[in-house]
């Protein structure tokens, strides 16, 4: 049975290593309860654009390419890859897919069937819903925490596993 997983914030703690960065490039001192919004550039007060600059410049970063797994998520990764078919649908930009992919063979080599990135131009440009990628591989679940996509998947029929891990 096909399994659909988002990459960020669900099996790599992601967030704690963002902030770390933003902060230290922009002189800033944004810690996780500062975060109400999924919506980073409200929090950030900053535009689209320059929003999408700063993941850039995230993405390229030794801080991003420093992320690690959440405790537990590789045996449980390998145990559900013993019997199903994982994907990753991610909002990562495609211009990340070097960075995203090395990190996934680094610590999940070989447990996922393919990466499905759903924004390009440096997430400026969300080009399809991660309920269209669970359409396109027949996964009736989906592991998952930005609130718009659970409510998206969840009215497409699909079982949405929930957690916010970033946010709490």
């Amino acid at each position: 049975m096909p399994i659909v997983l988002d990459y960020d914030d669900v099996i790599f703690d992601t967030f704690k290593k963002l902030i770390k960065f933003y902060n230290k490039a922009y002189r800033e001192w944004f810690r996780k309860e500062h975060f109400i919004h999924a919506d980073f550039k409200k929090v950030w007060r900053i535009t689209r654009e320059e929003s999408s600059a700063r993941f850039r410049e995230f993405f390229k970063s030794t801080e991003s390419a420093s992320i690690i797994p959440y405790p537990g998520s590789r045996d449980f990764i390998r145990r559900l890859a013993m019997r199903h078919e994982l994907h990753i649908a991610t909002n990562r930009p495609e211009e990340a897919r070097k960075e995203t992919i090395q990190l996934l063979d680094r610590y999940f080599k070989g447990m996922f069937t393919d990466v499905h990135f759903c924004t390009r131009d440096w997430g400026l440009d969300h080009f399809r819903k991660k309920s269209s990628v669970c359409r396109e591989v027949m996964a009736n679940i989906i592991l998952e925490d930005h609130p718009e996509n659970v409510i998206d998947c969840a009215m497409d029929g699909r079982h949405v596993i929930s957690s916010r891990p970033a946010m709490e």
